[in-house]
This record gives C-alpha cells, sequence and structure tokens, in this order.
C-alpha cells in the first residue's frame, strides 16, 4: 500500500491520498487536495517537495489539467 501525502506550506493543512490501481479515484483525489488548498489562483506556484521528483511528480502532473506544474 502506498500513500501519498500533500502538504500545504502556508496552513499546514496535510491530505493524504491512497494509491490504488483506480487510476481516475487518484487523480480526483489528487486534484481535490490541490483545490482544497487554494491552488486557483493564476498567481500561485506549486513546489513539489519528494524523495522520488520523477515518480511522483509525474502523479501530481498528470492528475490534473487544471493545473500547470514544474517539478
Amino acid at each position: 500500500m502506498k500513500i501519498l501525502v500533500l502538504t500545504e506550506m502556508l496552513s499546514g493543512c496535510v491530505g493524504y491520498v491512497l494509491m490504488c490501481d483506480n487510476r481516475q479515484r487518484v487523480n480526483g483525489d489528487i486534484e481535490r487536495w490541490l483545490d482544497s488548498f487554494g491552488l486557483m489562483s493564476n498567481l500561485t506556484s506549486v513546489v513539489l517537495h519528494t524523495d522520488d521528483e520523477k515518480s511522483v511528480g509525474d502523479i501530481v502532473r498528470k492528475s490534473t489539467r487544471h493545473y500547470l506544474l514544474q517539478v
């Protein structure tokens, strides 16, 4: 079992996504957390801190078309 932990640094809000075989569910969960973190602004930048840049970056980047992410 893998769990993706998302933290919004300003507020300290923490979100958890269970990484399962249902890709649509995983993508929806990631997008909902990004939305709840308040990332709807064009002025917001997203920085990913991870122990595996490529795989986590690919997962998050492919989860949504609403956000432009750079890893």
